[in-house]
């Protein structure tokens, strides 16, 4: 049986892999162009949220490693990194770095502001990151994870 959530995030995840191959095709034609390395990186953090392939996570982390590598200046990698470190490890204090760093190169690019002040992403309208979860949203989202395991075990992918 298939949900009608799954057959949206099929496409989303089938999107994310698009994004993928025409960033590493970027890649392919000037492997020091670190915007690649950083919207590779997103599109295989998607792809791993969407799967939970912990290999395109940890690909995922390389990329926006390398991105930042590359280029230095680039506000991009550095928020990309942030995003990653935020959204795979939950590592405020590097997040939070990285996402200072990426505003003090480019302090009006809406891609970084977005990204820095997302409150499902840890941030606040303040333009800081948020403190650790509180126990009661951890409580709530490992209830949910748990309901979701057991409701679908009989389930097909």
């Amino acid at each position: 049986m298939v949900w009608p959530w799954q057959t949206s995030r099929t496409r989303s995840c089938i999107k994310s892999q698009a994004r993928s191959l025409l960033s590493k095709t970027a890649i392919g034609l000037d492997p020091r162009y670190a915007d690649a390395y950083a919207d590779l990186a997103m599109s295989e953090y998607f792809v791993e949220d969407e799967t939970g392939d912990l290999a395109m996570g940890k690909a995922a982390e390389q990329a926006a490693q390398k991105s930042v590598e590359l280029d230095p200046h680039l506000a991009m990698a550095y928020a990309t990194r942030g995003f990653l470190r935020l959204n795979l490890h939950f590592d405020w204090v590097g997040a939070e770095s990285d996402y200072r760093q990426a505003l003090a190169l480019e302090p009006a690019n809406s891609r970084v502001l977005t990204r820095y002040t997302t409150p499902s992403a840890g941030g606040s309208a303040s333009g800081s990151v948020a403190s650790p979860p509180t126990r009661q949203f951890l409580r709530k989202s490992r209830d949910i994870c748990h309901y979701n395991r057991q409701n679908n075990r009989g389930a097909s992918n």
